[in-house]
């Protein structure tokens, strides 16, 4: 989760937006002037603002691309969020949906990651059991992450 969508799960924690379903933003004028906003529409004009821009005048379906590349937003994300809006989801429950989405991708990216180093020091153990490579191996305890097992894991010092 970049900074940007930092800035917009606080926007929708705020309690300053006023919640609108079926459409992005819903201008009312009585008895005075207030938005309504989905979402997706607190996330446009979050952007707005950090831009110092004004709503277009001609409604909007959809927030634009560059608004949802610029909060690292896909476009699976943005239909989950408009769903749950729609069907009434408080903003409060959206944004720790969001905040749940980056979880599970820095968890997934993580593991990858980590799968990845095994399989470097696998094959190196390889290499230096064909005799190819010559090293001292060092096993060390390492607590996996984010399944809270302990693995053994070979390290190769050079």
């Amino acid at each position: 989760m970049n900074s940007n969508t930092g800035l917009w799960v606080q926007a929708l924690r705020s309690g300053r937006y006023k919640q609108a379903q079926g459409r992005i933003r819903e201008s009312s004028r009585f008895p005075w002037p207030r938005n309504s906003f989905c979402a997706m529409g607190v996330l446009y004009d979050v952007y707005l603002r950090g831009c110092g821009n004004k709503w277009p005048k001609a409604p909007l379906g959809r927030a634009p691309t560059d608004v949802r590349e610029w909060a690292g937003v896909s476009r699976g994300l943005e239909e989950t969020v408009v769903m749950h809006n729609d069907q009434g989801t408080s903003f409060r429950d959206i944004a720790s949906l969001i905040e749940a989405h980056f979880a599970r991708l820095t968890s997934a990216r993580q593991y990858k990651e980590a799968a990845r180093i095994a399989e470097q020091a696998i094959e190196r153990v390889r290499e230096i059991s064909q005799g190819t490579r010559t090293e001292k191996i060092v096993v060390a305890s390492v607590r996996e992450r984010y399944r809270g097992q302990t693995e053994e894991l070979l390290q190769l010092s050079e």
